[in-house]
């Protein structure tokens, strides 16, 4: 049993794009979210400088009273900041649930504008699939991604500019395996988006059998074929636990590589900073340079995550916003009219009717029902009791 989806191997951000008029009511809510960001950004800033100032200056001069402002500083900016995240994670977790409901609740009402043949010719259990999982499926990206990734580039730019700042031939060797991990992760993006797309499809043809075995369930035991059908789901649930691992490690690939790639490139920066590779720093700026260092690989960590979401993400939208784009077969009339109030009372006067010309089924026919009667029709076949109703 297949009822597989189409398949691309290009990644289509378009999706997303359309998300943005959906962010478009909540411009206030982002912004208080974008404020605690920038506050989060200064807390990350300012801990290795002070470090750096500490070692240097203060404990050289044993000066007791500098360490203690500092310590009662640097407590405060951190009781703020914890604030700040409490904040920005619910906040966050708000509107990334307020906007799938928008786009669930747009789904849903168009979803009742198409065609009989539109639900006829699809699974039941596949149109579930795109009202709840899939959209069930982009809360991470929108609860916390596109928010973050603001933050997260933010903090590169920020973190660069005060890395460049302490020295340059230091942030330069820091970027010494950047090109590798582009290398990677254009390798493995076409390989992570065939294996969503594949996981879509066994998911979706899992949910359509469950769907249609639920409705069919009394003839599958008046027919005693319990025991075909559960084979059949074992089949389908297995292709579908397979597609799940084959995502999974197509995911996860990227951020174990960036965590190398980091700790190799800090590990060369000390090296380079003890051994003087055109590099003269205190001690003090040098573990500075580090914290910083790790706060840029951070947010590429942060993005690399974010990334594989994002191509999973890709492939729920599209089928998501591919449903949503259906055109009505049946549409209003540009002059169309709200109906009158209903009373139920129906009243045929004088009604002549055939299927073909000169053989009328009906002439004549007068009758009236009031609202809440019943009446019967009675005839021989062919008399026009269905015509009539």
């Amino acid at each position: 049993m297949e009822y597989n989806d189409t398949r691309t191997t290009k990644i289509d951000f378009q999706g997303f794009k359309r998300i943005g008029s959906y962010l478009k009511p909540y411009g206030a809510a982002i912004g208080k979210i974008l404020a605690m960001l920038l506050f989060s950004n200064f807390a990350m800033i300012l801990g290795p400088f002070l470090i750096s100032y500490v070692i240097d200056t203060v404990i050289p001069n044993q000066d007791t009273n500098a360490i203690i402002w500092i310590t009662v500083f640097y407590t405060t900016v951190s009781v703020l900041n914890a604030g700040a995240i409490k904040y920005r994670i619910y906040h966050i977790t708000k509107l990334g649930q307020d906007v799938l409901r928008d786009i669930r609740s747009d789904l849903f009402n168009h979803m009742q504008k198409l065609g009989f043949r539109f639900f006829d010719s699809r699974p039941h259990g596949k149109i579930l699939t795109r009202v709840v999982n899939y959209i069930n499926a982009l809360s991470n990206i929108l609860s916390s991604g596109l928010i973050t990734v603001i933050s997260d580039i933010l903090s590169i730019v920020v973190t660069l500019a005060i890395m460049l700042s302490i020295d340059v031939v230091l942030t330069l060797y820091s970027f010494i395996l950047l090109p590798v991990l582009f290398a990677v992760t254009m390798i493995i993006k076409n390989k992570q988006r065939l294996a969503y797309e594949e996981l879509s499809a066994k998911q979706s043809n899992l949910n359509a059998y469950i769907h249609e075995s639920i409705e069919g369930i009394k003839t599958t035991q008046s027919y005693t074929r319990e025991g075909m059908n559960f084979d059949i789901f074992a089949d389908v649930s297995n292709q579908q636990s397979v597609a799940w691992m084959k995502a999974v490690r197509a995911q996860f690939i990227l951020g174990p590589i960036v965590q190398v790639i980091s700790v190799v490139t800090i590990s060369f920066i000390y090296f380079a900073g003890v051994r003087g590779l055109g590099v003269d720093v205190s001690t003090g700026v040098l573990i500075a340079f580090v914290a910083y260092v790790t706060n840029f690989w951070n947010p590429i960590i942060n993005l690399g995550n974010f990334y594989n979401s994002l191509v999973s993400g890709t492939v729920y939208l599209e089928r998501v916003f591919e449903m949503m784009d259906l055109e009505p077969m049946i549409k209003d009339a540009t002059d169309a009219f709200d109906m009158p109030p209903v009373r139920g009372e129906v009243l045929f006067e004088n009604v002549t009717f055939g299927y073909k010309e000169g053989q009328n089924i009906f002439e004549g026919l007068s009758f009236k029902v009031n609202p809440g009667e019943t009446i019967a029709l009675v005839g021989p076949t062919g008399a026009g009791k269905s015509t009539i109703t």
